[in-house]
């Protein structure tokens, strides 16, 4: 059995710190260290706990 598995870096920024994206308007999603997701799938939103 195959399973391919797509691996994504990515960097934790506090709000106003260097590299730290322009605040947009939109869902807030609640990731943490421990977030794993699935092909397709979205990070749970901020305002809702996670399962």
């Amino acid at each position: 059995m195959s399973t391919e598995v797509e691996v994504v870096r990515a960097e934790l920024v506090r709000d106003g710190e260097p590299g730290a994206a322009p605040a947009e308007p939109g869902p807030r999603y609640l990731i943490t260290q421990h977030t794993m997701l699935g092909p397709g799938e979205l990070p749970p939103l901020a305002d809702q706990k996670p399962a």
